[in-house]
């Protein structure tokens, strides 16, 4: 935020390195403006302007007159709407940057002055969301909507698009609170659409939280564990290295799709002999999918079981990004 905010300064002041030129339009504001009117009479007099000149080829020589004004004068009501107009401005000129900085520089004292019969706050931030790019603006933006004006705002969307918005940002766990309190407005009854992937949400939600202990950053100290486990007949120990959600049982081809859980299969039955691991991995396997063939199992006709091995893709936790996790059982061929 800091950074950003640094390089606004120097674009500030390259767009202010030229003093206000000498025209007509400097010309009416200043026969027309005077310091000890009320901010009111102010305000309606750069609202004046603004809509005459604002989406004119004159809106540049606008902007650096209400920037000087803006700097000049001791009403801070005015400064700040002047600095809201001047945003707008640069909205306008897809000047983004430049818009983003004068949004910043509104003093929140003023976030609650009617404009139109809205906030400016809100209105601010509304702004600021429908500009592409920005993360660090818009995180604070989406908390002063949400803080400010809970009851201008859609507060299940903000929730929902904060929460991603932190969560593309690798900063998972403050995505986490964003997803609960949306979870929690639907526990409430206070949302009856179906517009959000509840599901997935919780899914995000629970696997964030819960302590992945069956995740191994090795995959061979995940698969000596499970050999262990199987080799002294400890099914409560193998179960150990399950995932708790997203753990297939199934054939490689099948017309019915049909998929057990491992406690489904009831494993115990099937120990047969011993169990063998193949000392190498299937052909059809890659760097993210690992398939080891085991044998001797006593299930009728199916002696042959393809462990399934997935690599984690979760960047939100350095601790177990990349590491591997036990995802299955394939009986049949691949081809």
């Amino acid at each position: 935020m800091l950074r950003f905010v640094k390089i606004l300064s120097v674009l500030f002041f390259i767009s202010c390195s030229g003093r206000v030129p000498d025209s007509g339009l400097s010309d009416t504001f200043l026969r027309k403006y005077n310091e000890s009117m009320t901010s009111a009479d102010k305000i309606n007099l750069a609202n004046e302007m603004f809509d005459i000149y604002g989406n004119s080829d004159k809106k540049n020589e606008l902007s650096q007159l209400f920037i000087s004004a803006a700097y000049s004068t001791k009403d801070e009501v005015f400064s700040g709407y002047l600095f809201y107009l001047i945003s707008d401005i640069y909205l306008r000129s897809d000047a983004k940057y430049l818009a983003l900085y004068y949004m910043l520089k509104v003093d929140e004292s003023v976030y609650d002055l009617d404009v139109e019969g809205y906030k400016l706050g809100y209105l601010l931030g509304l702004k600021c969301l429908k500009i592409d790019g920005y993360p660090e603006v818009k995180k604070e933006f989406y908390k002063k909507l949400i803080n400010r004006y809970p009851d201008m705002v859609d507060m299940a969307q903000l929730y929902f698009d904060l929460a991603e918005l932190y969560k593309n940002q690798y900063e998972m766990n403050l995505a986490l609170n964003y997803y609960e309190r949306l979870l929690d407005m639907y526990s409430k009854g206070k949302i009856e659409d179906d517009r959000f992937n509840l599901s997935r949400i919780r899914e995000n939600v629970g696997f964030y939280k819960n302590s992945k202990t069956w995740i191994y950053k090795d995959l061979n100290e995940l698969i000596d564990k499970i050999k262990y486990a199987i080799d002294s007949r400890n099914q409560d120990l193998l179960y150990q290295y399950v995932p708790n959600s997203g753990f297939k049982v199934c054939f490689f081809k099948s017309s019915d799709n049909r998929n057990w859980t491992l406690r489904e299969l009831g494993i115990a039955r099937w120990w047969g002999r011993q169990i063998s691991f193949s000392s190498k991995v299937e052909e059809f396997s890659n760097e993210n999918e690992i398939y080891i063939e085991t044998t001797n199992w006593s299930f009728p006709q199916l002696h042959s079981w393809y462990f399934y091995f997935k690599k984690i893709d979760y960047p939100y936790d350095d601790n177990i990004n990349g590491g591997w996790e036990w995802k299955g059982i394939y009986f049949g061929n691949w081809l």
